[in-house]
């Protein structure tokens, strides 16, 4: 079925990590079918827009530890729409935001959040695992697969090694936020891949994060509301059938290869090979729904923070408090604030049949509480639900991701893309992109001048 110099593949899903493969692909020469169920590219990455608000309704937070990702930008040739966002930051402890300033160490020192002896427990800690941290990152643990034990969770092992004060207010909140799940219920190595990025500072893109994804779709061929129903080996012709439904009606196609950008149920629904291959396992690899909630207001907040940091203790279902008007200038309107915050996986499931409205009233009520400034100035609130906003890490997630990987190996003509392989960020997506495309590449595909 491969034409002799150009192969065809098919890429399903236009969020970042499909945006990335059909670009890859495309460089070296292949035919690509490049398809996208919505009407808009980006995936997880959102942009709401109301009265000179930019709101990001799914992936938020980035540093410069983004490296693939920022030179994505720069390659779109959006280099100078990054911006610098606030390195403040703050936590909540007893209803009370008190910031930490990384400019200011001396200060942070002194800060109220933990102890003297809390302090020197984590320092200490710091040092006891200075080589696990140094060689850990949050875009590659299934390398450390071996290192996940099934029995120890991230608070645990958090515990283990710094102490119970530290955990609780200082690195329970981290560990859940870059987990979007409690910090008990998630993977150990969560622990080290938070503490390698921890002093990376903040970046954003101004004009919204949805403008990388808009601006990569533009080049591309994207065929929109176009949704793929199967993907069938065809062994006597050595590549793939593959079969969509388009706004024009169903349409039959083939191509050598596919890489499936979609969170693996939906990947192994479309494709039976895929589905004999993970066999058991699929039952094995939850996945973890979000809700974030965006208030606007027409005061500005106190704190320079942007990201502020919720520790469960607090009895809240918050994961964090993100101030956007902190993380670059153009989400809210001068003198005005917006702040998101996730409500984790526990409060997704329990809220399902309660409405917009009273959940945004219970979460702008408590904000007003740490933030008493904003009463009285609330404009509007947006609620977005994200059944599914990438997977559940618990302990021994990235042994079963090794395992799928080996056992996928069987289905070589097809290869997965997205936030399956790593903890979920734009990062690992662009990462997780490009390692499919060049698989394909590697495989299958012939390099063109």
């Amino acid at each position: 079925m491969m034409a002799p110099d150009h192969p065809t593949a098919l890429v399903v899903g236009a969020g970042l990590s499909g945006l990335v493969a059909a670009r890859r692909l495309l460089e070296r020469g292949w035919r690509v079918r490049f398809v996208e169920a919505e009407s808009v590219a980006g995936g997880s990455v959102k942009t709401f827009r109301r009265d000179g608000f930019l709101i990001d309704t799914g992936a938020d937070a980035m540093t410069e530890a983004y490296s693939r990702f920022l030179a994505l930008v720069k390659e779109a040739g959006l280099g100078d729409q990054l911006a610098m966002s606030s390195n403040i930051l703050g936590v909540i402890k007893n209803n009370r935001l008190i910031e930490i300033d990384p400019a200011h160490p001396i200060k942070a020192l002194c800060s109220p959040i933990l102890s003297t002896g809390g302090k020197l427990r984590f320092a200490r800690g710091l040092f006891a695992i200075r080589k696990q941290i140094g060689a850990t990152s949050a875009f590659g643990l299934r390398a450390h697969a071996a290192l996940d034990d099934p029995m120890l969770d991230a608070r645990q092992r958090s515990q283990d090694v710094f102490g119970e004060e530290v955990t609780k207010y200082l690195l329970d909140p981290i560990l859940q936020l870059v987990a979007g799940a409690r910090s008990d219920t998630i993977t150990s190595l969560i622990l080290p891949a938070a503490l390698s990025s921890g002093s990376a500072k903040m970046v954003t893109l101004q004009g919204g994060l949805d403008i990388l994804p808009t601006s990569l779709a533009a080049t591309l061929p994207v065929e929109f509301d176009s949704r793929v129903v199967s993907i069938e080996e065809d062994r006597s012709a050595g590549g793939l059938q593959f079969r969509l439904e388009t706004p024009s009606g169903p349409e039959d196609g083939i191509a050598d290869v596919a890489i499936i950008a979609t969170p693996i149920h939906v990947a192994a629904r479309i494709s039976p090979a895929l589905h004999d291959a993970v066999g058991e396992l699929l039952g094995e690899l939850p996945t973890v729904g979000l809700i974030t909630v965006s208030m606007a207001y027409a005061r500005p907040t106190r704190t320079q923070a942007y990201l502020v940091n919720l520790p469960s203790v607090e009895g809240r279902s918050e994961l964090a408090l993100l101030l956007q008007h902190n993380k670059a200038d153009d989400r809210a309107p001068r003198g005005s604030s917006l702040i998101t915050t996730y409500l984790d996986d526990a409060a997704m499931m329990a809220l399902e049949n309660v409405d917009d409205d009273t959940i945004g009233a219970d979460v702008r009520s408590y904000v007003e509480s740490v933030m008493p400034e904003l009463k009285g100035s609330h404009r509007f609130t947006h609620v977005q639900r994200w059944p599914y906003a990438g997977p559940y890490a618990r302990p021994g997630y990235y042994r079963l991701v090794d395992e799928v990987a080996r056992r996928l190996e069987q289905v070589p003509r097809i290869r997965l893309a997205g936030d399956f392989w790593a903890a979920g960020s734009m990062e690992a997506a662009v990462r997780s992109g490009e390692a499919a495309a060049e698989h394909i590449q590697r495989d299958f595909g012939r390099r063109h001048v």
